[in-house]
């Protein structure tokens, strides 16, 4: 898939000049990652990692970056299921807006120029609630209050090594998980009902799938006491046990019907249904 096209004619990006590009060569083996710039060859905002490329001797010998939009972080974001009314986005240590699932919230741009917003300035009064109370006592986790509404905040840094100071933030009002719970309270009587005629019924089906075989067997048993040695054992089952029954009732039909055409087979069927031992 063809994100980006361009074909450039009179050559102007001098990668050697970029800040970027002088960082990377001064941190060998560490990715950087930049803050928010616009982009030569599209002209859109965003941010790049960027990470040396070495020869074999382990010398650096240029880099390279990635440029990932703005857009395509804030689409990223907008996909995050954080309830109905619940929203995560990406600041940096002093409230400084770095993406958001609406990117036209945060972002002013003027040609190359660009002006990020705060978390203050957000449309969610409750939001920018939140994010000043993260900046403010530096707790991660923390319930907020904002029109008689209650909100669950959680702030999390990124890792020190990536070492920017950016920080994932997820509010999400408590009605969002409450609401829900209320609703299933509502229904949980019909759901427990259903649950057990399901339960029921499934233990019916396994009791006739454990059941059916050996109703079978006993058929077949009543049909070798009268001396009815025709037809096969027909018996389908996954059970070990029931398989190893219907197994012996084929080899008793066998070998009575072997004994059969030794001896007159009322004698045989006088023998059997009486359920005394043959001897010779």
């Amino acid at each position: 898939t063809v994100v980006l096209e361009e074909d450039a004619r009179n050559l102007f990006y001098d990668v050697r000049k970029r800040g970027w590009f002088k960082t990377v060569l001064k941190r060998p083996g560490r990715i950087y990652w930049t803050d928010v710039v616009v982009f030569t060859s599209s002209q859109l905002p965003g941010i790049a990692p960027a990470f040396p490329i070495h020869d074999k001797e382990g010398n650096v010998v240029g880099a390279a970056a990635a440029n990932i939009t703005l857009e395509s972080l804030s689409a990223f974001l907008g996909k995050l299921d954080v309830g109905h009314e619940g929203v995560a986005f990406i600041m940096d240590s002093s409230g400084g807006m770095v993406a958001h699932p609406d990117i036209s919230q945060i972002l002013k741009q003027e040609g190359r120029r660009i002006k990020m917003a705060k978390a203050s300035d957000l449309a969610k009064p409750w939001v920018a609630h939140a994010a000043a109370t993260y900046l403010k006592d530096a707790k991660t986790k923390f319930v907020v209050n904002d029109g008689g509404r209650e909100f669950l905040a959680s702030f999390t840094p990124f890792p020190a090594d990536f070492e920017k100071d950016w920080v994932m933030a997820v509010i999400v009002p408590v009605d969002d998980f409450v609401g829900r719970l209320k609703d299933t309270n509502h229904n949980i009587l019909l759901l427990a009902i259903m649950i057990t005629v399901l339960g029921m019924g499934l233990v019916s089906a396994y009791a006739g799938w454990v059941t059916k075989p050996v109703s079978r067997l006993e058929r077949e048993i009543k049909r070798i006491q009268e001396f009815d040695l025709s037809g096969d054992v027909d018996v389908t089952t996954g059970t070990r046990e029931i398989l190893a029954l219907a197994n012996a009732v084929r080899t008793m039909k066998s070998a009575l019907d072997t004994f059969g055409r030794f001896v007159p087979k009322s004698l045989v069927r006088e023998i059997v249904s009486s359920g005394q031992p043959v001897e010779i």
